[in-house]
Parts: C-alpha cells; sequence; structure tokens
C-alpha cells in the first residue's frame, strides 16, 4: 500500500512540474510572425505599432491614390515633391487634397513612407 502511494504521488508530482512546460510550448504571440534561428542567434518579427499612425489621413491619402495613381508613384519615388510648388501648381487636384485635409501635407512630409508604397513593377 505504501509503495502504491509513493508510486502515486511521483507521477502526480512530474505531471505538475511538466504541465506548465506543455502549456507554454502551445502558447501563440499573434503580433510574432514568425522567427529565424541562425546558431546563438534568434531573430522575432513582430507586426508593426500602428499606433501613431494617423488612419483617417492614410484614408484620405489611399482614396486620392487609388484615383490618381500617376501622382501617387511620383511621390512614392519623390517624396521632395511635396515641398515643390511647381509640381503642386501642376496638379491642382493634389492642392485640392491638401485644401480638404488640413494637415494632411505636413503629415505626408513629416513621414512619407506611411503614406507612400511603391507599387511593383509589374503594377506600373
Amino acid at each position: 500500500m505504501k509503495r502504491t502511494f509513493s508510486l502515486l504521488a511521483a507521477i502526480a508530482i512530474g505531471t505538475m512540474m511538466t504541465a506548465p512546460a506543455f502549456a507554454q510550448d502551445g502558447a501563440v504571440n499573434p503580433h510574432v510572425t514568425g522567427t529565424v534561428v541562425e546558431g546563438n542567434t534568434t531573430m522575432v518579427f513582430k507586426t508593426a505599432n500602428d499606433r501613431d499612425l494617423h488612419t483617417k489621413s492614410l484614408a484620405q491619402w489611399t482614396n486620392f491614390a487609388q484615383q490618381h495613381p500617376q501622382i501617387a508613384r511620383q511621390l512614392a519615388n519623390q517624396p521632395a515633391l511635396l515641398s515643390d510648388a511647381g509640381y503642386l501648381g501642376k496638379h491642382p487636384e493634389l492642392g485640392q487634397l491638401f485644401d480638404d485635409n488640413p494637415g494632411l501635407l505636413a503629415e505626408m512630409k513629416q513621414d512619407p513612407g506611411n503614406f507612400n508604397a511603391i507599387p511593383p513593377a509589374s503594377d506600373r
């Protein structure tokens, strides 16, 4: 009887000690998109944090860019054109976008990468 109790106690203690390890192994972090292990280095790829994005401004720009893909492509390749009065004068629709959306031009100048994506060559 004493031997059976000792055996059951040993199994119970072993199970309790390994359960947390199994639970951790199955945990999935929704922000981790992948990992690469190379030697003693592990690189963890996480989703971008979008808290600093102005989603309203981004939506306004996206709508404009879909209607004016040539302008969007030019600005993606040369964001400095946002400061070029001549370029803005040649594209009154772009000036109208900035007039209708105060602050958009300043946001685009500050972080052009948030608004401009160069389309793949096949889309050009």
